[in-house]
């Protein structure tokens, strides 16, 4: 796979889950939170497994999971479904909407440090001072009021934020091993199957009422097109979509897209919502988009003058 097309597997993620808050505003008021996750993963995980199941009938020599592997599956699966969930639904008690957007801002910084401490990859200074702009961009974007940054009880909020985003950075670390041995597909379905199976033990006590809930309303047909473009949409494609774009271009640079989310929202908001767009949410747009293409010209260069370097070593 070429970089423009990881490049544009990424965008197409940030798309999708820009957009899908227009469906969780939607389903929110239906279903139980728990639930609404629950199902939205269980969507997910039983269509990829009916498409794998597909491939394996094409292509008998795709590689089964070995049990050595089941461990690390679980703790995928768990870490960047079932405990990201959680601690990002938690969060949401304590945060505004627009608090918890800029937090999850700070996942290209995370995966940054992360990947200098336990890969041993170096980046340019530069990409450190376009992170940090790139968060400003989303502050921007969001319009917040500083107030926001120093709510009484924002602290825990904060606190169950930064640990989701652990959970994410985590995740997709674990996750390229992984997908080295058994490819993006098969990987991603046993993750996403072990993090729905617990996520269901949360979920189980409200999925009662949540499936009367669908069966009694009058607008199932609405409901059920807005589960299935959550489950297949924004979580079965979007996050393939995001691990084979990461397997490509990296792990720090993938986890710059998220901070489109917050751009995609406004520019939906403004489109369908009619809701306006400020001057400073235009220039944080462009801090953002801008950013994003810096970073990868000054990696480039920086692995360029790395892999030169050991050329001269090694001559």
């Amino acid at each position: 796979m070429s970089k423009k097309v990881a490049h544009l597997l990424l965008l197409t993620t940030a798309f999708l889950w820009g957009i899908n808050f227009i469906s969780l505003k939607y389903l929110s008021g239906i279903f139980p939170t728990f639930s609404l996750v629950f199902i939205k993963f269980g969507i997910a995980s039983l269509f990829m497994w009916f498409i794998l199941i597909q491939k394996r009938k094409k292509d008998c020599s795709l590689k089964t999971l070995e049990r050595v592997d089941y461990k690390n599956i679980f703790i995928t699966g768990l870490l960047g479904f079932s405990l990201y969930s959680y601690f990002q639904i938690f969060s949401f008690t304590y945060l505004s909407a627009n608090l918890a957007a800029l937090l999850c801002a700070l996942v290209p910084i995370f995966s940054l440090i992360a990947e200098q401490i336990f890969s041993k990859k170096s980046c340019a200074l530069a990409t450190y001072f376009l992170s940090v702009l790139s968060i400003l961009g989303v502050y921007l974007v969001l319009d917040m009021h500083p107030k926001e940054l120093f709510a009484s009880n924002a602290i825990w909020g904060i606190l169950l934020m930064t640990l989701a985003n652990i959970c994410w950075v985590a995740y997709t670390m674990q996750t390229k091993k992984l997908q080295d041995k058994y490819g993006s597909f098969t990987s991603l379905t046993f993750q996403m199957t072990a993090g729905t199976i617990v996520l269901g033990l949360t979920a189980i006590k409200d999925f009662q009422l949540a499936l009367s809930t669908l069966t009694n309303s009058s607008n199932a047909l609405i409901i059920v097109l807005n589960l299935l473009f959550l489950g297949i949409g924004t979580s079965a494609l979007a996050y393939l979509f995001y691990i084979e774009g990461m397997k490509v271009i990296g792990i720090q640079l993938a986890s710059l897209y998220i901070n489109v989310l917050p751009v995609v929202t406004a520019i939906v908001s403004f489109f369908v919502f009619k809701e306006q767009l400020s001057i400073q949410q235009m220039t944080g747009m462009f801090l953002v988009v801008s950013s994003i293409i810096l970073i990868n010209k000054v990696e480039h260069i920086h692995n360029k003058k790395s892999e030169d370097l050991k050329m001269g070593f090694t001559t």
